[in-house]
């Protein structure tokens, strides 16, 4: 059984060495051949025209002597040195060469000796041949595709192995060189290079083709990794295999040029024209989605931009406030009932910097497409103008109400003590034989009051008149506070003992504050009589201090009085606002002393705030620094 195994076993190996393409032969220590197969013998015949039989010499006689010597040299590195090695080796001469990739095998007796080798060839030269045309194919390929700027993709899903050409790398503006083991950085960079609102539609169209076998074909803008922004078609093909899609492949088109000189051609009369006739402002034509397919020399001038630079970008990065003024302005929305309109924005130049712009935009139908011309002012200079006017034109209302104010003063405040100074006078030099000393006494108190506000008035006026001219200034100095707020209300003490109204102190004796001290005496002063007059009989005064902060000294006068009404209050500080009233006995008030108050605390860089309620008093607070 064994030896009829090992008898079978042998001729299949016979069979296989036979019947294989590989050539194989065996030659002794004098190069005659000893073995060679059906391969051997038909490369061999189609080299000498004839069949080698064992024992022949495996050298034509007819080679040149030194091809003989390199072959030579290969068969005695088996035979004489039992080396073992693989090495190419061309055969024959001119058309009938053959390159074979061999392999030399030296054999062996059984004591160890070299009695011959063994040698193993293919033929490749229809794989070099098949390799050249490969590459000339690869190249022919590469060259088209740089040519018409297109670049192709293969993903082999099964694998998840993605394949790019050169060209559809340089679109993307991605090295080449860069290694991205699977697909997922290449579909990432790829997706992320069309516009975010287009993301989801692309990623959907490419999932249905490589899972649902759906082929597509789209025109798109295209930003690339390195921001430049082109025009692309892109379209792919599923391979589908038993139902099942196993590849996906596709092409890539730069299509920016056909593009432009396709609208070109379509807007190039009308555009000229419109060129020439706004040469002297900005000029940006664009499509409906913002995408600047031209400008003018104006708009270079004006945005810092080039021109190239302009047609890379669309009016989204000139116009700062477009997205927030309608999400991606719909152009289309702002010209549906009318074929112009004009409107106020902000343009960014290359430098970031910002100025106020006018723009005018219009619809332009060429063909069957709309297109937008936007003109463009700088209307920075307009605008400052404006501000100035709108400034002058508010400091000549209030000058004019101060005008009003202070002539209603003059004209109405100071008549009325002089009325009844000029009436009581007369009526005491006509009847003063006829009249009592207690009527005489009530008389002469009423002239006093009035004499007493008319003073108190003036002194206001004439302050107010000096603060208007800019010759009042600030002389700070330290001095006591108690002793200062005592001194300062003496006329005002009178009359709320005359109302029989209460002042209360509540003042640290021993504190100093840092100020102008004719000023804070007038403040005092003012606000303290503001307090008697509209504090009814019986009431209290609180006049209060406190450090604020171990820097300031905030001081408040506080009253029982009738308070303030909300429209009044919000007026108090200004001299238009006719906040003119009568205290609880008819006191007269202007209202000029609390703007006087105000402004001598901000000469000080202080701050005068009012807390009231109607019918339950009034609290005015003020800071003063202590140092």
């Amino acid at each position: 059984m064994t030896g009829n195994n090992s008898t079978g076993s042998a001729d299949i190996l016979r069979d296989l060495i036979e019947n294989t393409d590989d050539i194989i032969w065996s030659v002794d220590t004098n190069y005659c051949l000893i073995y060679g197969n059906k391969s051997f013998h038909k490369y061999t015949e189609s080299i000498l025209n004839r069949r080698l039989k064992p024992g022949d010499t495996v050298f034509r006689k007819d080679l040149p002597p030194e091809i003989i010597d390199e072959i030579k040299i290969l068969y005695d590195r088996a035979l004489i040195k039992g080396e073992k090695f693989s090495t190419g080796l061309i055969t024959g001469l001119s058309q009938n060469n053959l390159s074979i990739d061999c392999l030399f095998i030296p054999l062996h007796s059984p004591s160890g000796k070299i009695i011959g080798a063994i040698m193993t060839g293919r033929d490749i030269a229809k794989y070099k041949k098949n390799e050249e045309i490969l590459k000339q194919s690869e190249y022919l390929l590469n060259e088209t595709q740089l040519l018409s700027s297109i670049g192709g993709w293969n993903w082999d899903i099964k694998n998840d192995k993605m394949y790019w050409t050169k060209e559809l790398f340089r679109l993307h503006d991605l090295d080449f060189n860069t290694e991205i083991n699977t697909s997922t950085g290449l579909i990432t960079n790829y997706i992320d290079c069309y516009p975010e609102n287009d993301r989801t539609k692309v990623r959907e169209t490419f999932r249905k083709c490589c899972r649902e076998g759906e082929p597509y074909d789209f025109e798109t803008q295209f930003t690339t990794l390195k921001g430049r922004k082109i025009w692309i078609r892109s379209f792919a093909r599923p391979i589908i295999v038993k139902g099942e899609v196993v590849k996906a492949t596709g092409y890539v088109m730069d299509i920016t040029k056909q593009k432009r000189a396709e609208i070109a051609l379509r807007t190039s009369e009308r555009k000229f024209r419109n060129l020439v006739e706004q040469a002297g402002e900005m000029m940006f034509l664009h499509n409906s989605e913002g995408f600047i397919l031209d400008v003018n020399q104006a708009a270079v001038n004006q945005t810092g931009y080039s021109r190239d630079e302009l047609l890379n970008l669309s009016v989204y990065d000139i116009d700062p406030d477009a997205g927030i003024r309608h999400d991606k302005i719909n152009f289309w929305e702002l010209l549906k009932d009318t074929d112009k309109k004009t409107f106020e924005t902000r343009h960014k130049r290359k430098d970031g910097s910002i100025y106020p712009a006018e723009i005018t935009i219009g619809k332009i139908q060429f063909d069957d497409d709309f297109y937008i011309l936007a003109l463009a002012r700088d209307i920075s200079e307009r605008k400052k103008t404006e501000e100035e006017i709108l400034k002058s034109r508010e400091n000549l209302i209030r000058m004019n109400a101060e005008k009003d104010k202070f002539f209603s003063i003059m004209a109405h405040d100071l008549r009325t003590p002089f009325t009844a100074f000029l009436g009581y006078t007369e009526l005491i030099a006509e009847e003063l034989h006829t009249m009592t000393l207690e009527e005489i006494q009530n008389m002469i108190n009423i002239i006093r009051k009035s004499a007493s506000n008319l003073y108190s008035l003036l002194d206001n006026l004439l302050q107010w008149s000096k603060l208007q001219r800019g010759v009042t200034t600030l002389k700070p100095e330290r001095f006591n506070l108690l002793s200062t707020i005592r001194k300062s209300i003496d006329s005002s003490a009178e009359s709320a003992n005359n109302k029989k109204i209460e002042i209360i102190y509540s003042v640290p004796e021993r504190t100093e504050i840092y100020a102008d001290i004719h000023m804070f005496e007038s403040i005092m002063r003012n606000l303290v009589s503001n307090a008697v007059k509209f504090t009814n009989r019986g009431g209290q005064i609180l006049i209060s201090a406190r450090l604020k902060d171990g820097k300031k000294a905030e001081i408040s006068v506080k009253d029982t009085g009738i308070g303030i009404n909300k429209n009044i209050l919000e007026k108090m500080f200004h001299l238009d606002g006719n906040i003119s009233r009568k205290g609880t006995e008819g006191e007269l008030s202007t209202g000029l002393g609390l703007i006087l108050c105000k402004e001598f605390i901000e000469k000080h860089g202080e701050k005068i705030s009012i807390e009231s309620e109607e019918g339950k008093g009034s609290t005015f607070s003020f800071t003063m620094p202590v140092f």
